[in-house]
């Protein structure tokens, strides 16, 4: 009876230490579906945002652009211009040019992501695809409607390419990929600030209208920052281009180096001149003096023969940036 006694009460016991772990473990797992919806839920989140934020960024306006500003429809900027790619009139009015801007295009996408895994892959699979993806931006630009042009620069994403790869491709280029870091904008260096805040108004405007665009600062950079679709121009002005376009009309790292360390000292010059001489006549004409020394110096080395069509050396009071 003793013994009966005695086993009942260690089932018993067995029962409850089973019972009390079965109760942990349904709560640990519970709390554990907790978290992981949790955290899937915060994740999801996120990439929403980021995708939200995105296309927001590339979604074509259907409101009417902004009116350039005066001087705007005729200086050339930093950038290199899509817009013979847009309009198949210019491209037949422009052929020169045309063929050229394909050219350093090309160059421009190579030299920025011909290391990056991604542009490799495509290459092997497709020796032409480059000139595939200029073809396409050709092809579904002339299928827009008039009110749907591309207006801005991250509206070539929203053209529809008849290939997905080739669309996932560009969109890779011009999306980047941003880094921890970011570069401050725009900066300029301070004992140079206060003698051009002036000068070169329209330059400097038609400057910050294409510096808004920009869409990465290090790393894997978007290919935005370095095209524009704005008519004002089809040459590259090379007095005011970002490095990595000299790069890819150059192709020469000391000798972009060199380029734009004679940019900031003709920029000194330039502005040191205005500030002491007030007639325009003799501004105009030691504005033309240093663009002539400028091209002089420049537009016979690296690459810059063969892309003579759509150089412009002239100078600017606006400061260039690296």
């Amino acid at each position: 009876m003793n013994i009966l006694l005695y086993v009942i009460v260690i089932l018993m016991l067995l029962t409850t230490m089973s019972y009390a772990r079965w109760e942990s473990f349904l709560a640990v797992m519970g709390l554990q579906r907790g978290f992981v919806h949790y955290m899937g839920s915060t994740e999801q989140a996120a990439i929403n945002s980021n995708a939200a934020t995105w296309y927001h960024t590339i979604v074509v306006r259907d409101k009417a652009a902004t009116q350039p500003k005066k001087g705007e429809a005729s200086k050339p900027g930093g950038r290199l211009s899509f817009h013979l790619f847009l309009k198949e009139s210019d491209r037949e009015k422009y052929h020169a040019e045309y063929q050229k801007t394909r050219a350093l295009a090309k160059q421009l996408m190579t030299s920025l992501y011909g290391e990056k895994r991604f542009f490799v892959e495509m290459a092997a699979k497709r020796p032409n695809f480059l000139d595939d993806i200029l073809n396409e931006i050709e092809h579904a630009s002339s299928n827009l409607e008039s009110n749907k042009s591309i207006k801005e620069t991250a509206g070539l994403l929203n053209l529809e390419f008849v290939d997905p790869d080739l669309h996932h491709t560009f969109y890779l280029m011009m999306r980047g990929i941003p880094t921890e870091k970011k570069v401050e904008e725009d900066t300029k260096p301070s004992s140079f600030i206060e003698e051009e805040s002036t000068l070169d108004t329209d330059e400097e405007e038609d400057h910050a209208i294409e510096s808004k665009e920009s869409h990465a600062s290090l790393g894997y950079l978007s290919l935005m920052d370095f095209i524009t679709v704005r008519p004002n121009s089809n040459k590259v002005r090379i007095f005011l281009a970002p490095r990595p376009v000299l790069n890819a009309i150059y192709d020469d790292p000391h000798l972009v180096d060199g380029i734009i360390e004679k940019r900031l000292s003709f920029y000194r010059e330039l502005n040191r001149f205005r500030k002491d001489h007030k007639d325009e006549s003799e501004r105009k004409t030691h504005k033309d003096e240093l663009s002539k020394r400028f091209s002089d110096e420049f537009s016979q080395l690296g690459h810059a023969p063969e892309y003579k069509d759509l150089l412009d050396f002239s100078v600017s009071g606006t400061l260039p940036q690296d």
